[in-house]
């Protein structure tokens, strides 16, 4: 009687090939986030955010806001993470995640002045008198 062992190579094929599909979706978000944005001109808005990317005429454009925040809680630490909001004047929102701020804190709700800031210079770039002005965040 003879015995024939063979190393099975299907399994570890398929293993390796998940593995490298792994690898290039991570490879694909991490060169995303390199690429989020928001950049205004005198016509439109292009945002870039880590799954999409939209090109908003000024003029659709009604204001910003505050996004509402997320919260993290574990035990006592609370993470907030808070984003400007674009309004379009049909009702809509994007979110901008190129102004994504955090606030590390046990008890504090303040919004981080960098979000206040890019509040600011969004709010002045939808203003008519800075239509040639150009503006960024990234």
């Amino acid at each position: 009687m003879h015995l024939r062992l063979e190393a099975g190579t299907h399994g570890s094929v398929s293993g390796i090939a998940a593995a490298l599909v792994f690898l290039g979706f991570l490879a694909t978000v991490a060169w995303r986030w390199t690429e989020v944005r928001a950049v205004g001109d005198g016509r439109e808005l292009l945002v870039r955010n880590l799954l999409l990317t939209y090109h908003i005429p000024r003029e659709a454009i009604g204001g910003f806001r505050s996004g509402a925040p997320w919260r993290l809680k574990h035990r006592s630490f609370i993470m907030t993470q808070v984003v400007v909001d674009v309004v379009l004047k049909d009702g809509r929102t994007v979110a901008l995640l190129a102004t994504l701020s955090y606030v590390h804190s046990l008890t504090s709700s303040a919004f981080p002045e960098r979000h206040q800031k890019d509040l600011v210079q969004l709010e002045e770039w939808l203003r008519p008198d800075q239509r040639a002005t150009p503006t960024g965040m990234a």
